[in-house]
């Protein structure tokens, strides 16, 4: 492994070097890189050899080979759980394969994108992707891919619990890979199976399809279906009583996930870590655990933001729609050159056309008037509900701001205080002194005072009367406090910017946080920033 290291960091360091196209002494170098690619190394190194090889490729041609630079760059990203940039590189893998008209590339493309939309809980849209997906699939005849796809149906259906339809899915899933190959990939829908048995109370019958995924994934060395298997096979363990065998493959999923770079994976292991050592009453254990989940969450959420990951998402599709337009101009213009018809011909049709036009139009005039004025209605209230939605918006956006400002406020109050007090006054005249302990005393009233946040709190209650109508239905025992904070993680602020607002420390936010989830309808696997933007 250390060696593998040392020749892939030695062939980053020869690559970042040269700039330009590629020369012949640099088809060795690139060669070496791709064979690397191509030698299953841990996400870590995927990032770095994807990085080295853009930089050496000419990424103004549209090639097979850059394409799968793309898409290997996005898996690689979607696994550190970095969903912006991996959307980003798709989008370029998805361009190429347009250029390429490669209707296979395009399908792939398709169904990556909706992969991690699905990642970033944008269900609605994913499933969108799968099925635009699954067309081409069925036409490109792509059995394997359809399974794919089936296994990703599953997915959307256990997102809504909807456990019989997800079990139908990874099924035909499964048999179409069983059947068609390629095999070793079916340890993807066996896992999921064994989750639905999970979930349906069966621990028994999860514990042995998990085993049997486990052993399908480690013979294609396939660490990210690996690492899954090791967690969910310990979550079984754990609910039969095997102590031991549990946290050991806990454990593992742990250490593979964290040597992978698989950051996503890797919190999922910090939490059923420290359920689990709080289901057996190690409070300590548990409490570790889930403050090393929480910053590792903070971490991931932070390198994501869902309004930036939107807007990505909004571009993308108008370049897509740009693209199907071109292509459908580009198939038109090649249809009017193969079709060379002489002027007596182009004249009978247009006569037919120009008959068949008139006789019809007296049958459908009246239904598409209807329809054209239908359609101008429906327009005009998607309109006016797209600006109430902008206005919401933009007042949500000025409150996450004044928030953040009086976060910045309350930091440099904080840290000038620190720096008066390190401040040796008995080496200053007495005029001095009084004057620096007057500014140490305004800084610290200025903290405890805070006018900013009674005002932020206000306009918050203002612009978000139905959410605390909401909050205080599902948890009407919230102290004022507790409303407080959920106010503040509706912005979407992180534990740090909140800590400052309110003049603690991030830890007690951390631990507010805690208890908080206690009153909360929520379950151990629920984001309660999720939760407060769905309210």
């Amino acid at each position: 492994m250390t060696i593998r290291w040392i020749i892939i960091g030695l062939l980053y360091v020869q690559v970042t070097s040269v700039t330009g196209q590629i020369s012949q002494s640099e088809h060795g170098r690139l060669d070496s890189l791709l064979q690397a690619l191509n030698a299953s190394p841990s996400n870590y190194q995927t990032g770095l050899i994807t990085n080295a090889l853009l930089e050496i490729v000419d990424t103004t041609s549209s090639t097979t080979q850059l394409y799968d630079i793309y898409r290997a760059r996005a898996l690689s990203q979607s696994r550190s759980g970095d969903y912006r940039e991996a959307l980003i590189s798709q989008q370029k893998a998805n361009q190429i394969a347009h250029a390429l008209q490669d209707s296979f590339l395009i399908a792939q493309s398709t169904y990556s994108i909706g992969s991690i939309l699905y990642n970033q809980q944008q269900f609605g849209f994913a499933r969108q992707h799968f099925e635009r997906a699954a067309s081409a699939f069925e036409r490109l005849d792509s059995t394997s891919w359809l399974a794919y796809v089936h296994n990703a149906y599953g997915l959307l259906e256990r997102e809504n619990k909807n456990w019989t339809d997800a079990l139908v899915h990874y099924r035909r899933s499964f048999a179409l890979l069983k059947a068609y190959g390629p095999e070793g990939y079916i340890s993807v829908p066996l896992n999921n199976i064994g989750d639905v048995y999970f979930q349906q109370g069966k621990y028994q019958d999860a514990l042995a399809t998990f085993e049997q995924s486990l052993q399908l994934a480690g013979q294609l060395d396939r660490k990210n279906d690996m690492a899954i298997a090791h967690l969910n096979k310990g979550q079984a363990l754990r609910e039969l009583g095997r102590r031991k065998a549990a946290l050991e493959e806990l454990h593992l999923g742990l250490s593979l996930a964290h040597r992978q770079g698989f950051r996503q994976i890797e919190a999922l292991a910090l939490k059923d870590l420290s359920e689990t050592y709080k289901k057996w009453g190690n409070h300590d254990s548990a409490y570790l655990y889930l403050e090393t989940f929480l910053q590792l969450e903070d971490s991931l959420r932070e390198a994501t933001s869902q309004a930036r990951f939107e807007e990505l998402y909004l571009a993308y599709e108008t370049q897509r729609s740009q693209i199907e337009m071109d292509n459908q101009k580009r198939q038109i213009n090649a249809l009017r050159q193969e079709k060379k018809l002489d002027h007596l011909t182009d004249y009978f049709i247009i006569s037919l056309l120009m008959l068949a036009l008139i006789l019809s139009s007296f049958f459908f005039v009246r239904n598409r008037m209807k329809r054209k004025l239908a359609e101008s209605e429906l327009r005009n209230q998607r309109l006016e509900a797209k600006e109430i939605r902008r206005e919401l918006e933009g007042k949500q956006k000025d409150l996450t701001n004044l928030a953040l400002e009086i976060a910045r406020k309350n930091e440099l109050f904080i840290q000038t205080n620190k720096t008066l007090a390190e401040v040796d006054l008995n080496n200053l005249p007495a005029s001095q002194q009084n004057k620096v302990r007057q500014l140490i005393q305004f800084n610290a009233n200025q903290l405890r005072i805070n006018e900013d946040l009674k005002e932020l709190m206000v306009n918050i209650e203002q612009v978000n009367t139905d959410f605390f109508e909401k909050l205080q239905q599902v948890a009407p025992d919230l102290t004022p406090n507790e409303r407080q904070l959920c106010a503040l993680f509706r912005l979407n602020l992180s534990n740090k910017d909140i800590a400052s607002i309110r003049n603690i420390s991030p830890k007690s936010v951390e631990m507010a946080r805690y208890r908080l989830r206690k009153k909360l309808p929520l379950e151990a696997e629920d984001d309660i920033y999720t939760f407060m933007q769905s309210i």
